[in-house]
Formats: structure tokens, C-alpha cells, sequence
């Protein structure tokens, strides 16, 4: 038999002190030799002359070094990702079983013999056949101290020494992987870790494989040196990342039971188990709500008009002014002469005055309004015991309403202040502050200032800008991107590969809810109580405090956010607020209770309800959890500079907006919710307007022992210092 050319495209041999040696190598026919690549380590490599393809280690991977194995077999694996592959040890030889076992007929006189070349073909051949099966991703000959099997193979189950990859199946999630965690079992967790992403393997009963050291033929010069406490270490470690489907087995006084690897005790280890609850994830993860059924009555009312356009002019435009002296040099760049009492007027730029009389008359008592304070808000009474928040709002020293009756006027009135004023613009500040240059940022003062909680993007078509992850990037803020399989080179290039997670489906037309439950379910997977999954055009975070707004320089805030979320029993979402809508001028409180939550969200995973809905998802999932007597808190002491709807390429822009317009958008949310939302045109689009004041009577709840009392000690966990950029 010959292999089909194009099949299996390399064979790894990893080896170590076996120069003169090589078991596997030999045993292999011609056409098989040719395939494979010895893998070897640097310091030996002139060692080997046998006639084959090497590839050389980094110098650092050593014996020396505790995961030497582990570090080889997952160098190995990078090094395959595009090839369909074998790895098999260097102490290898093949069996062929009796096919009594699975046929009932005997052919041969034994229970099982050496593979002959035509054996190995032919195993090689029907590994690679089933390579090619969607539900194969690896595979590769049973061990022959297992009893066989009465099937001529089993699925999703124990291989060792001799595994057959499909690389290119799971190359998107190889970083993912648990490949260099352990020394001992090793391959036990990488199998594991494979199996539970949902990719299954296959496993002959009429091919077989013999250690050849394990029986003591060959000297073994990797595990001649194993500890029981190492080995004991590594399969707790193995336990802890799969408590369901490792186990170590314990007698009735807490000793490990003997047997096992080297006789250093037994564990039990559920491969077909953890395969099957890959596949119910799965299925949790991809059946998702769109909602389009439910807009399916709404879409059959006609579409309402465009409201009718409205003549632009006259135009009215608020000027506030801060300080008397600015009042003066208004009336003098307008040619007007002003007075505190007549605060109202027509704009003509043909009657302006002599320059002597384009002045201002200050004619009230008491001209200084008093500051607008957040402090008596329930918001503020909460803020205790943590960072310092001061928001009170500049009042202006008056407010000039300026009226157009042309665009002519308009236009002349915008050259003389200097400054741009569309039909949208509906105030502007005289004189016009300058772009502010922030020559400061917030640094934390302490070392842990990190989430404490995952941080994932979700992400599509926006490799090339991906605005958020170069926003953590520079705050060295740890996170994972989110994307669809197809996409995956676009990104890695550009991105670490370890911090991107390949999604399982990819174009299914749902909107981004559905990634971003696949975030959920990974976060609960390991074992976080929160996770926070952001937008992917989120460009920098700033803290508003004392009416500035500096950058963030690290994850300082996103922790403080968590720590005063965890005091609560009741708050399911919480959230930064838009640094638009966070002016520095106005007064705002520390955070906003029960109000809509968008692009950048810290949810609770026990949360009992979850994204749903084609649009509209972030602001479906908040009224749910406010209609059910939870709340949201939106805080302004962190704001993210989101980048506006339909601003950029990619995501929902591409995937809807451009084709079908916002009207669908918020269609869905009035269906879904429409005692509180409404179809509305503003902002120059059909767009939704919802009522939050229905939910002002859900209070938030502190956590059993928590102290809401002042004091300092919390405070002083989270000192922040504005230090030079």
C-alpha cells in the first residue's frame, strides 16, 4: 500500500539523548521517513545523522527546565497549525490487533503482532481519511495495555504517544489551549483542552501502540528523575482547570491510591464526558434570540414618514459666557451693545454700533449664581468609602439667546465669534475654549490595579483600527479579542495571538449579542463572578473629577468600578458613561442608577437574563433587568470616548446599518419593550426613545456585612496621582 500523496504532511518526532536510538524513525517505511522531522534540542543537534528533516529548539528549552516536554510538544504544535501532522514519541512501536475483537473473526494467531510497512500505511492512511471528517480534529492508534475494544474504533477518547492533528481545526484557539501548564500528564490536558473546545478525536482498536521505555528496553532520560509532590502538584493543577472530568483518585484517608503513572497514583480522567459538554455549550451558546419574530407584527404597520422638514430659519442659538470681562468682548466682536436685562435679541450684522458703545451693562444685584451641586443626589450618599468624586457644575455668568432669521446672518455671526455653528449646534461658549492638550493622566498608586475580572472586545471587520484594544494595549490593561474564525490572520497579525478567542460560528447575521454570550459562557467556564465585554471602537478612557477630564493611564478606575459593584446584591450591569454626554462643565453625580448601559459593560454572570435581539441588545438586556426590580449603575468618574454610531466601518455598520438604515433597529426595541420604548426621529434618523423613570423606585441593596459607614480604609486602597504623560 502507498500513503496518497498530499495526506499526512509531516510527522514531529520530538527526542532528547537518543542520537543512535530512534525506535519510531526506524520502524517507519521509506516513504514515512521522508515525512518526517526529528525534533531535537540545540545543544545536540550534531549529534543525529540520520537522514531526515530536523528542527531545532529554542536554546532555552533544556532538561533543565521543569516543562521541557510540555514546552517541546507545544512548539511543535505552533510549528504544525496549517498541516495535518503527527507527533509520536521517539520509543515507538506499532501493533496490529486481532480482528476477533471487533469482527469476531480471528485473523492471526495471537491477540495482536508487529505492524509490518504495509501495517503502517495503511494506519497512517485511514488516520488521515478521518482527519478529514468534520468531527475529527485528531486521532491516532489505541494503547496496547488497554483492553480493546469490541468496535474497530472509539470516539473522544484516551491517545497517547502517537497523535494524528488536523492543525488548521483548532490553529484559531491554539493559544487558548492549556499546552505548557504541567510536566506530568501533559498530554492527558492538552487532549482535554482540545475536547472541550469541541473538538473531537477518534481512536483505532485494530491499530496499537508499545512504549518501548515503559517496558524498560530503553533508557528513559526524561522521566528518570520524577517526584512524587511534582507529579501530585501537576495532576491537582490538571484537577483544577477540569474539576468535572479529572480526577484524583483518594482512599478513605486522603492518600492517593497507587497505581497510575510510575506507580505514583491512579486518577480518573472523563474524556467522552468532557466532549459532550463542549457540544451542550455549544448549543446554549449558538441558539440565540434574535427577535426577529417578534418585530414580524410591527413590520407589517406601514412605515411612518419622515417628518416633514422644518424651515431652518429663524435660528436660535445660546451663548454662555462665563465672566463679566468675556461679556464685553462679546458685545464688542458682535458690534452689539448688551445689557444684563435684555438677554434676548435678532442678530444683524448690518446694524452693528460704534465700536465705544459695543459694550456691556451689568445691571443685576447679584450677577454670581450659586454652583450647581451633585452632593444631595441618593448617587452621592452612596459614594463613600472609596475614590474621591467632585463634580459641581461651572454656572454660566449669563446666557445670551441669539436669534437668526437667515442663514446670511448666521453664517456672518459664526465668522465673527470664529467659531463652526451648524443648524445642529444649539449653544456654544464665547470665547471658544481651546482643543485641550492633556499634559497630565491618572496614574494608580498601587501595584494590583488591574481588572479583577475578565475584559473581552468583541470584534469584526476592524483589524485594521481596533481602537479599543490599542486603548489597553496602552494601559497595559490585560484583555481578549473576540472574532470570528474567518478573520482570525487579519487579526493575529497585528494582535498576540494568546489574547484572541476565535468564536465557534461566524456571518450568522444576529448582531453582536451572540458573541458576546459566548464571552459570558467563557468567563462562567473560568470561574469569575463578573466579566466586562467592551465595543471595538472605544478610543481611551478619561476620569472626570474637579471639572477636568484626564486620560487614565492603567486599569486603575476599571477596578475601583468593580470593587463598589461587588458591594451590592442588586446590580447585575454597570458601566462608564459616554464622555460626550459627561460635559466638564455640568454637574453630574459619581454614577447614574437604573438607566441604559452601552459599549463597555461589567455584568454580573449570574445574571438571569442574557443578550437577545438582532439590535438594540445593550439597551434590551438593561430593561430587562430593571423590569424585574434590579439595577444598572452608569458611572461618570470613568467616561470611554466611544466613537459614534456609524462612525466607523465595520462591526454593525457594515453588518446593518448601511443597508437597512436605523428604523429596524429601533423597531425591535419598542416591540420587545413598548410600554417604554418609541420609535422616534431624532438626531436626524429614526432612532428610540425610552422612559427610565418607571424604574426610580429599584434602590440598590449592600451585600450581607457589608459597612456603608464612612471611613477612611477603603480610600486608601486606591490612591490615584496625576503624574506627566
Amino acid at each position: 500500500m502507498t500513503l496518497k500523496t498530499g495526506e499526512m504532511e509531516r510527522i514531529y518526532i520530538p527526542t532528547v539523548n537518543r542520537a543512535k536510538d530512534q525506535i519510531t524513525f526506524e520502524g517507519l517505511p521509506k516513504s514515512l521517513q521522508d515525512k518526517t522531522t526529528l525534533v531535537v534540542q540545540s545543544w545536540e543537534r550534531h549529534q543525529y545523522h540520520y537522514d531526515c528533516d530536523y528542527l531545532v529548539l529554542p536554546e532555552e528549552i533544556t532538561l533543565s527546565d521543569y516543562l521541557c516536554l510540555a514546552k517541546t510538544r507545544d512548539f511543535i504544535h505552533k510549528t504544525g497549525r496549517n498541516q495535518k501532522y503527527v507527533m509520536v514519541d521517539d520509543d515507538v512501536r506499532f501493533k496490529r490487533r486481532n480482528s476477533k475483537y471487533s469482527t469476531g473473526i480471528s485473523d492471526m494467531e495471537k491477540s495482536n503482532r508487529q505492524c509490518n510497512e504495509e501495517d503502517i500505511l495503511e494506519m497512517f492512511q485511514l488516520c488521515s481519511d478521518w482527519l478529514d471528517e468534520p468531527e475529527v480534529s485528531f486521532c491516532g492508534p489505541a494503547y496496547s495495555e488497554n483492553p480493546p475494544s469490541d468496535k474497530a474504533y472509539s470516539s473522544n477518547a484516551a491517545l497517547t504517544n502517537c497523535v494524528f492533528y488536523n492543525g488548521p481545526d483548532f490553529s484559531p484557539f491554539l493559544e487558548e489551549l492549556h499546552t505548557t501548564e504541567v510536566r506530568y500528564a501533559e498530554d492527558n490536558l492538552f487532549i482535554l483542552s482540545l475536547l472541550s473546545k469541541g473538538f473531537g478525536n477518534r481512536v483505532s482498536q485494530i491499530f496499537c501502540l508499545e512504549n518501548v521505555s515503559l517496558k524498560g528496553k530503553l533508557q528513559d532520560t526524561v522521566w528518570n528523575k520524577t517526584e512524587y509532590n511534582d507529579v501530585w502538584r501537576d495532576h491537582n493543577r490538571i484537577q483544577e482547570i477540569f474539576p468535572d472530568f479529572f480526577k484524583v483518585l483518594l482512599d478513605e484517608h486522603g492518600n492517593r491510591v497507587s497505581g497510575g503513572f510510575r506507580n505514583f497514583g491512579k486518577v480518573r480522567t472523563s474524556y467522552s464526558m468532557c466532549y459532550k459538554a463542549s457540544q451542550k455549550r455549544k448549543e446554549t451558546t449558538t441558539g440565540y434570540d434574535n427577535l426577529v419574530a417578534t418585530m414580524e407584527e410591527y413590520e407589517k404597520v406601514e412605515k411612518p414618514k419622515k417628518p416633514e422638514k422644518q424651515p431652518d430659519y429663524p435660528f436660535k442659538l445660546e451663548v454662555h459666557i462665563f465672566n463679566k470681562g468675556h461679556c464685553n468682548r462679546f458685545a464688542e466682536t458682535i458690534g452689539k451693545a448688551l445689557s444684563s436685562n435684555r438677554r434676548r435679541f435678532f442678530y444683524n450684522d448690518g446694524k452693528r454700533v460704534l465700536p465705544k458703545n459695543a459694550t456691556f451693562t451689568e445691571l443685576r444685584s447679584n450677577p454670581i449664581s450659586k454652583t450647581i451641586t451633585h452632593k444631595t443626589r441618593l448617587e452621592s450618599q452612596h459614594w463613600r468609602n472609596t475614590v474621591d468624586f467632585s463634580q459641581d457644575a461651572f454656572v454660566p455668568y449669563i446666557t445670551f439667546t441669539v436669534t437668526f432669521r437667515t442663514r446670511e446672518q448666521h453664517a456672518k455671526f459664526a465668522k465673527r465669534v470664529k467659531q463652526k455653528i451648524t443648524l445642529n449646534k444649539k449653544s456654544i461658549r464665547f470665547p471658544q475654549r481651546r482643543m485641550r492638550v492633556w499634559k497630565y493622566n491618572w496614574v494608580s498608586q498601587w501595584k494590583d490595579c488591574n481588572p479583577k475580572y475578565p475584559v473581552y472586545i468583541v470584534s469584526k471587520g476592524r483589524a485594521d483600527s481596533r481602537l479599543t484594544a490599542k486603548t489597553f494595549e496602552k494601559c497595559n490593561i490585560p484583555y481578549y479579542i473576540v472574532i470570528e474564525p474567518q478573520e482570525y490572520d487579519e487579526y493575529a497579525v497585528l494582535i498576540d495571538p494568546k489574547k484572541i478567542l476565535t468564536l465557534p460560528f461566524s456571518n450568522h447575521g444576529d448582531g453582536p449579542g451572540r458573541a458576546r454570550n459566548w464571552c459570558w459562557d467563557h468567563s462562567l467556564s473560568n470561574g469569575f463572578k463578573r466579566h466586562w465585554v467592551c465595543d471595538d471602537n472605544i478610543d481611551g478612557f478619561t476620569r472626570l473629577h474637579r471639572g477636568r477630564r484626564h486620560p487614565v493611564a492603567d486599569g486603575g478606575m476599571f477596578r475601583v468600578i468593580e470593587e463598589f459593584v461587588d458591594r451590592y446584591k442588586n446590580v447585575p450591569i454597570a458601566g462608564p458613561q459616554y464622555r460626550f454626554h459627561a460635559l466638564e462643565t455640568e454637574s453630574y453625580p459619581p454614577f447614574v442608577l437604573n438607566t441604559r448601559i452601552y459599549s463597555c459593560l461589567l455584568i454580573e454572570n449570574s445574571c438571569e437574563y442574557r443578550w437577545r435581539g438582532r439590535y438594540n441588545e445593550d439597551t434590551i438586556i438593561c430593561l430587562d433587568v430593571l423590569k424585574a426590580g434590579h439595577c444598572t449603575m452608569l458611572f461618570n468618574n470613568l467616561l470611554q470616548n466611544k466613537m459614534v454610531t456609524q462612525a466607523m466601518k465595520g462591526g454593525n455598520t457594515d453588518e446593518f446599518y448601511d443597508a437597512e438604515g436605523t428604523y429596524k433597529k429601533s423597531l425591535m426595541l419598542e416591540a420587545e419593550h413598548p410600554d417604554v420604548a418609541k420609535v422616534v426621529w431624532k438626531y436626524n434618523r429614526w432612532h428610540h426613545d425610552v422612559d427610565y423613570k418607571p424604574f426610580k423606585a429599584n434602590k440598590p441593596i449592600y451585600i450581607d456585612g457589608h459597612d456603608p459607614k464612612p471611613h477612611n480604609k477603603n480610600t486608601e486602597y486606591y490612591p490615584f496621582k496625576l503624574e506627566k504623560i
